[in-house]
């Protein structure tokens, strides 16, 4: 045919009737399912291009055909998507990075929430337990506050100031638990196009129960923000962001703010976690780099339930570079 392009061939499942099962796995339960109707004239089911969804009773066998799919993809998050055909449920796709809107409007089940708390229970795969009685907590100094035990607050931090003298700023949002733990980073943006985990991080803030909280989380939805209002990877100077660490107290811009933010925020902290997306022009499978030689670190990274870990080398300049210093995980 001279299309010189790889072409794949699915089998037309007519009994469907332009019908799948969305089946959402976490762990070894299906713990939400919703049927997607493609419109009439159309096979294609998916929400964005006009299908309807609806709440859905599994059977046995297609809540066992969607965990084990799960399972062969070394998936611990999963969206599984069924038909229901004369052979039974047959597994259509397996979706390693699964939207929730969707299903959350249909189910009225925190599927966002149920896959936070799964992380949490499943984050030390060694199954340890603290021993004894828990720690009160202390006051957490950071800037210019002091937050009391079992509160939060919101900082304003100047990290930089532009030629004009307009100062930049980051907000960090503060949840300071009453027992004693690890201090949490949970930073996105430090380039500014990458949007997605700053969604993540904003999902985080409004999913906290300080209650529960043990430890401290401090949590940055955007840390460059120069860039994110104006739609760019870099800051004024040209820099990138993530290439600046750790930066100097009287030099450029970027490396003025890598400064500032690794002293008076970064160095605050126990263990990080640095969001990033593909951004403008590039498709990244969803992943977490990590030192896997770190076993701390191998088991915060083993904990997101990520279809790819890599064990990846440091970039000179780069927030991970300078995480590698003792005391950080």
């Amino acid at each position: 045919m001279g299309l010189k392009a790889d072409i794949m061939i699915q089998e037309y499942i007519k009994e469907a009737g332009g019908a799948d099962i969305r089946c959402f796995v976490i762990g070894d339960k299906v713990i939400a399912a919703m049927k997607r109707q493609a419109q009439p004239g159309e096979f294609r089911s998916n929400l964005h291009r006009g299908g309807t969804a609806s709440l859905i009773r599994l059977t046995p066998t297609e809540r066992k055909t969607a965990v084990a799919a799960a399972k062969i993809m070394g998936l611990r998050v999963a969206g599984v998507d069924l038909l229901r055909s004369e052979r039974g449920p047959l597994v259509m796709e397996v979706n390693s990075s699964p939207g929730l809107e969707g299903i959350e409007t249909a189910t009225g089940k925190d599927v966002a929430g149920m896959i936070i708390e799964y992380i949490e229970k499943n984050a030390n795969p060694q199954g340890t337990r603290t021993r004894g009685k828990a720690k009160p907590n202390t006051p957490f100094e950071i800037g210019d506050l002091e937050i009391l035990p079992g509160n939060h607050a919101s900082l304003e931090l100047e990290v930089a100031r532009l030629y004009t003298q307009s100062p930049l700023s980051v907000t960090a949002e503060i949840f300071h638990g009453k027992q004693a733990g690890p201090v949490l980073l949970v930073n996105a943006a430090i380039h500014g196009d990458e949007l997605n985990g700053v969604e993540v991080v904003r999902q985080i803030i409004g999913r906290i129960r300080l209650s529960q909280l043990r430890g401290t989380l401090i949590a940055i939805p955007v840390v460059n923000v120069f860039g994110f209002i104006h739609k760019s990877r870099y800051l004024p100077d040209r820099r990138d962001l993530n290439r600046s660490f750790p930066g100097s107290e009287r030099g450029s811009i970027a490396g003025r703010m890598a400064y500032r933010y690794f002293k008076d925020v970064v160095e605050r902290c126990t263990h990080v976690v640095d969001l990033h997306t593909g951004a403008i022009n590039r498709t990244n499978l969803p992943q977490i780099r990590a030192n896997l030689t770190n076993p701390d670190a191998a088991a915060m990274a083993e904990a997101f339930g990520a279809p790819v870990l890599i064990d990846a080398a440091l970039r000179d300049g780069s927030l991970r570079a300078e995480l590698k210093r003792p005391g950080f995980r």
